[in-house]
């Protein structure tokens, strides 16, 4: 058996941080996190657009628009359409 020796105070910053660790894994695993309930398929992005899903390839094809693909499906942020509305049709 072996063991380990710390101080106090660099225990209590572990404790805290895996307590802070295990917060965000249940948030992620209950479903409560913002982040994962905000993404966009591409119907939405194409109706907030106002253009078609073939326009939206072609955004994706010259890298004007971000997107992320998990399991042959793409996905956007709201924050990455808002950046291209922002940068390209606003202007």
């Amino acid at each position: 058996m072996e063991f380990i020796i710390m101080d106090a105070a660099s225990f209590d910053l572990l404790i805290e941080k895996l307590n802070s660790l295990v917060d965000k894994a249940s948030k992620i695993h209950n479903g409560k996190d913002a982040i994962f309930e905000k993404w966009l398929d591409g119907q939405e992005v194409c109706e907030i657009l106002g253009i078609s899903r073939r326009s939206l390839q072609t955004l994706r094809d010259t890298g004007k628009i971000v997107y992320t693909m998990v399991a042959h499906k793409i996905y956007y942020r709201p924050k990455d359409v808002e950046a291209f509305i922002n940068n390209h049709i606003k202007k």
